[in-house]
């Protein structure tokens, strides 16, 4: 139980399980345009996360250069009896180079990095580890449909993005990545981020809000700005039990539709207001539109992420604060059209 990870599934059932949970959601929803769709983890230290999304992804190609978590990896790939994940005992990066490595001291074995500020955590230099550039992994074995990205290299990720600018063009995945931002090999701001993104998709913060709730929450978007709207329904579109609901404001007699909502989003209102009241006794979210819900996205994309532990654009640069960027480069169909206002 030394290990952070192993920790956090013995006794919570899962480490960082809203994100899992997330990936899995956005997967599925994934699979109904691409049902042999891919996910890539990069940074995928003892496989938690590989081994959770292989029950869903056709293929999982997980990429992890440090021999200790990858040995661990390895055994429970065997344990599990999972065919369908392939370990790269490399790290990515935007050329084939060796560069050193930082290796965690502590509990946190998720830690380790390239970067040589991690030291500044506690990491020590491990040697030298082996980095190959991600489109050339890909392009060389042919792998296509790569629809999920996970993320998590702790600073490195620059280099990362920019050496699957190919596949990224290509394949238009939704991209999970923890950014840390301030160090030397990290973004220094949004713009530089967007920068490494294909040129022809113009990325920027669909969404701001205070969120109520500290899950994350999916489901298709139904607009209702009155109960009276129901009646228009269609048999297909429906308010079902999952989804998420748009409105101005909510009052009483809005409570037999939240009961059935995964989250609720409104124009109006605080953290005092009705459905951030009704939202926290019912354990779902509410968000209302003001200072700090984040949603990165395409012009084109229909997936609203709720993510309340992310901070506005400002605040986060400001203070080269560690924090996941959504980025969808995909159309994932939601009825009655997901654009808000």
């Amino acid at each position: 139980m030394n290990n952070n990870i192993d920790a956090n599934v013995f006794f919570y059932g899962a480490f960082e399980k809203p994100l899992l949970f997330f990936l899995r959601d956005t997967l599925n929803a994934l699979i109904t345009e691409t049902p042999k769709a891919i996910f890539m983890d990069i940074g995928a230290n003892v496989g938690h996360h590989s081994i959770f999304l292989s029950k869903f992804a056709s293929q999982v190609l997980a990429f992890e250069p440090y021999p200790k978590v990858n040995m661990q990896f390895k055994q429970q790939i065997a344990h599990n009896n999972i065919s369908n994940i392939q370990i790269f005992e490399t790290g990515l990066s935007d050329r084939r180079e060796t560069l050193n490595y930082y290796a965690p001291t502590g509990n946190n074995e998720g830690i380790g990095s390239f970067d040589e500020s991690s030291i500044s955590k506690g990491n020590t230099s491990y040697g030298k580890l082996e980095l190959q550039e991600g489109d050339q992994v890909i392009e060389s074995d042919s792998w296509k449909d790569i629809k999920l990205i996970k993320i998590d290299v702790e600073g490195f990720e620059k280099k990362v993005i920019k050496g699957l600018s190919r596949t990224i063009e290509e394949e238009r995945p939704v991209i999970v990545c923890e950014i840390t931002y301030g160090q030397p090999l990290s973004f220094v701001s949004i713009e530089e981020l967007e920068s490494y993104l294909p040129k022809n998709i113009k990325n920027k913060v669909l969404l701001e809000g205070v969120a109520v709730g500290s899950k994350i929450s999916t489901g298709k978007i139904k607009k209702m700005f009155s109960l009276d709207s129901r009646d228009s329904y269609s048999k297909v579109n429906k308010f079902n039990k999952g989804d998420i609901l748009v409105t101005e404001m909510t009052d009483p007699d809005w409570e037999p539709i939240m009961k059935l909502s995964s989250g609720i989003i409104t124009n109006k209102g605080g953290r005092t207001c009705h459905a951030s009241i009704v939202a926290r006794e019912l354990g779902m979210n509410n968000t209302i539109f003001k200072n700090h819900f984040c949603c990165f996205g395409s012009t084109h994309s229909q997936l609203i992420f709720f993510f309340p532990r992310i901070k506005t654009r400002s605040s986060s640069f400001n203070n080269k604060c560690c924090h996941s960027a959504i980025i969808s480069f995909v159309s994932i169909s939601c009825n009655n059209n997901c654009n808000i206002g």
